[in-house]
């Protein structure tokens, strides 16, 4: 069984890559819906902030590491927090393997790039980002062979929900991708996750569309190296 950190009352995961994508890659199999969140020291100090944050991605079944401030915390609460320790742990930030808790930082791009790859017969779709962006990427998947059953910009306001989960309903995805960006996209998910039978895994992904799609750039690997 996978160990976790308490993270500001957070559980996160002390998975590695590939087991949290096996874990995406199993959910349509379950009888129970996966919500998976990569968490990040943003929605670490939102949920802090706001109880119905911290209660709507309390409810996530898996919560991974995504930013190297949760890696540097996993670090910490790990040490004997001696004064020596801690500087080190100040002096090395940027060392991110074999030095505490997390194996690795999981983002959420890196995620959903390696899950659409292996995807095969998996019933996507895809919500969220600007229409043109959102259309683009379906489109292009498409063309690649991912089944996408579904994609549609839409908002994360209220009254929408009906008519999006009808949609969602509709098109028998079992997986669900919501680039609403935090805190919408989780209380989106948390809200209407049970309203959608069909969805065995559904995880918010921020602004990984506007990205794969080539509309915006990520960071220089060396940059991401050193944790900026």
């Amino acid at each position: 069984m996978n160990k976790a950190i308490s993270i500001l009352g957070i559980s996160c995961s002390t998975l590695n890559f590939q087991g949290a994508l096996q874990a995406m890659l199993e959910a349509h199999n379950n009888k129970r819906q996966t919500m998976l969140l990569t968490l990040n020291p943003e929605i670490c100090l939102h949920a802090l902030k706001s109880p119905e944050y911290f209660k709507a991605i309390s409810g996530a079944d898996i919560v991974v590491p995504d930013g190297f401030g949760i890696l540097f915390a996993g670090r910490y609460l790990s040490s004997h927090r001696n004064f020596f320790r801690w500087l080190y742990i100040l002096a090395t930030p940027w060392i991110t393997t074999t030095s505490g808790p997390f194996p690795q930082r999981i983002t959420g791009i890196d995620l959903l790039t390696a899950f659409l790859n292996l995807a095969e017969d998996r019933k996507i779709f895809l919500l969220g980002a600007s229409e043109a962006v959102n259309a683009k990427l379906a489109e292009e998947l498409r063309n690649k062979g991912v089944r996408i059953v579904g994609n549609h910009s839409g908002s994360p306001r209220l009254e929408e929900e009906k008519d999006i989960c009808r949609m969602i309903h509709q098109s028998e995805a079992d997986s669900l991708f919501v680039a609403f960006g935090a805190p919408q996209q989780e209380f989106w998910i948390s809200r209407n996750l049970q309203r959608l039978p069909h969805l065995r895994l559904a995880m918010g992904v921020g602004g990984s569309f506007d990205m794969l799609s080539k509309e915006k750039s990520r960071a220089p690997k060396l940059l991401q190296s050193f944790g900026l």
